[in-house]
């Protein structure tokens, strides 16, 4: 899936199970957290810097903003 299908303030949802870090400018890094098949979040910010794309969500079951990069894509759709 393309991140041009994916606007701010849209809704998604994981179609299947996968897992978010979550950077941290510490040593240690961040924690990792698994989205799972059903999940939904809205799109708060959407990035392309070059050839790097990620989508900013918030998600709704984690209470969290964790990013969705180009290899992630694949595991979210849009609600319609």
């Amino acid at each position: 899936m393309s991140i041009d299908q994916f606007e701010v303030g849209m809704r998604i949802e994981a179609t299947s199970d996968f897992e978010v870090e979550e950077m941290l400018a510490a040593p240690t890094g961040g924690g990792a957290y698994e989205i799972k098949t059903g999940d939904t979040g809205e799109v708060i910010n959407k990035q392309v810097v070059g050839r790097s794309a990620w989508l900013r969500v918030r998600w709704d079951r984690l209470k969290r903003e964790l990013n969705v990069d180009r290899n992630a894509l694949p595991h979210v759709r849009p609600l319609s």
